[in-house]
């Protein structure tokens, strides 16, 4: 036999077959909307990658997810969002999402100070929102991931979201190159 592989087994698969039909197309989570609903769910123990162009949305309507996924199952999340900004900015957008409420000053429905702190509060609650704390620091994705594993234990973490995948250190040399790099990096996260 090839070291690492075997050949499935009758016995072995039975009980399996049976829990796999019970649960065949199991849907995720609802996420507030019908529409998407009708294509797109959050299933935990999956991964999702979005692709798409620079500046199309991508992570806002992640973000969107994220947050139903918090109002109405609880979940905790996280994040590293160098795309959106600096924390701040991160925050205002997830508060903003929270309760509906602008931040520039001269609308009508400007947030108030009350307001931020009873969003952030929430927030801070459900999002672990990492950060550069030195414009220098380097991370890879397993670093990321190591990360959500430990706070997955400790803090009972559901997701982990990262953007952008360019905002990584990526030791490709040490795996022979972007290919090989690849064929280690991807598997590890799931």
């Amino acid at each position: 036999m090839i070291e690492g592989f075997e050949i499935v087994k009758y016995e072995e698969v039975i009980p399996l077959l049976s829990a796999h039909r019970d649960s065949f197309h199991e849907r995720g989570k609802y996420l507030g909307w019908d529409k998407l609903d009708e294509y797109y769910s959050m299933n935990l123990g999956n991964c999702t990658d979005w692709t798409g162009f620079p500046m199309s949305g991508k992570t806002q309507v992640l973000m969107e997810c994220l947050l139903n996924s918090s109002l109405y199952y609880g979940w905790k999340h996280l994040v590293y969002f160098p795309d959106v900004g600096n924390k701040v900015e991160i925050i205002a957008d997830l508060v903003h999402k929270k309760t509906g409420k602008t931040f520039e000053p001269e609308k009508p429905n400007t947030i108030t100070d009350d307001e931020i702190k009873r969003a952030w509060m929430w927030v801070c609650h459900h999002f672990h929102i990492l950060t550069k704390k030195d414009l220098k620091a380097k991370m890879t994705p397993f670093e990321f991931w190591d990360l959500a594993v430990e706070m997955k234990k400790k803090d009972g973490l559901e997701t982990a979201s990262i953007d952008s995948w360019k905002d990584m250190s990526h030791p490709y040399a040490q795996y022979g190159g972007y290919a090989q790099y690849l064929e280690v990096v991807l598997p590890y996260r799931n």
